[in-house]
């Protein structure tokens, strides 16, 4: 291959691994959060969690960017963790409003807590 020839190849290469594809939902630290949470669960800070995830949150909205599936959710067992039942039903009904797909597990999840406060 001539030198100019693979100086274009070279310049195509860097060009296209300087592009990235765009995500459409703002993760924030979701994913380090979801990971700190299982694999550490008596030891994670919950309360520097529900503050991480509600900026994240926060963020995307002013962004103009998605919530990722999941994340209301996880805020919500967050939430249950400092015993806050009233935040963590709420941040539940929200992830079955933007992922109406969820409903059927979220609901599950709501009727077990109302059980166990019942319980109580």
């Amino acid at each position: 291959m001539s030198r100019p020839g693979l100086a274009f190849w070279i310049l195509v290469g860097l060009a296209g691994s300087a592009c990235q594809t765009p995500t459409r939902y703002n993760w924030g630290d979701y994913e380090n959060s979801v990971y700190a949470v299982t694999s550490n669960a008596g030891e994670v800070d919950a309360q520097a969690e529900i503050a991480s995830i509600s900026g994240t949150i926060e963020r995307a909205a002013e962004s103009g960017k998605l919530i990722p599936p999941g994340m209301h959710a996880h805020l919500g067992l967050l939430y249950s963790l400092v015993g806050d039942t009233a935040n963590a039903a709420a941040a539940l009904t929200a992830e079955k409003v933007l992922y109406p797909e969820s409903s059927v597990f979220i609901d599950g999840v709501l009727a077990r807590a109302e059980a166990n406060r019942k319980e109580e």
